[in-house]
């Protein structure tokens, strides 16, 4: 335990907000620190006919980076956990999708979304479609964002519009941290 509280100190203690994180980083923060919310849900999938062709599950998670460590001896008060929530920031928020057809195909999304000062920088998605009796197929994808980033239409295994993805996904991340 007191291993976890050093690295924990250190890791706070030398990463700042003053200046960006790198992905590395933040995913060594985020291994050290739990998430700070998380959902999931069931859902069906429907074709264009309204009839079921299978299950789906999604779940979201976000993480956050404290704007100021407060190490005290106590066990914090619920308005001092309230308080030290609104002093954070998001750094990243994963966003994974999995759907079970009744034709036995199965197809996986996974986003990780990162960001500085609750601004999206980069993106990583991982897509995997499953077939039965042949070998998945896996398509990786990174993309860096700024204010100037247009992101075209990509054609991937799974035929979807990962720009709308990636737009919706965001936009759920950050509603949700809110």
């Amino acid at each position: 335990m007191k291993k976890l509280f050093v690295l924990l100190f250190i890791t706070t203690f030398c990463f700042s907000q003053e200046k960006d994180l790198t992905v590395s980083q933040i995913d060594s923060i985020c291994l050290i620190r739990e998430n700070y919310r998380y959902i999931d849900s069931n859902y069906e999938i429907e074709n264009e006919k309204k009839q079921n062709i299978g299950k789906g599950y999604y779940e979201l998670k976000t993480y956050i980076f404290p704007k100021e460590t407060n190490i005290t001896d106590h066990e914090p008060s619920p308005e001092e956990v309230i308080n030290e929530i609104e002093k954070n920031i998001l750094i990243k928020g994963t966003y994974n999708l999995k759907n079970n057809y009744n034709n036995l195909e199965k197809s996986e999304v996974n986003l990780e979304y990162y960001y500085h000062n609750s601004e999206l920088f980069f993106v990583k998605i991982i897509l995997t479609k499953i077939i039965p009796s042949e070998t998945p197929t896996v398509e990786k994808f990174e993309f860096n964002f700024d204010k100037k980033t247009k992101l075209k239409s990509i054609k991937n295994i799974l035929n979807c519009d990962l720009k709308g993805l990636i737009k919706n996904c965001n936009s759920q991340i950050l509603d949700f941290y809110k």
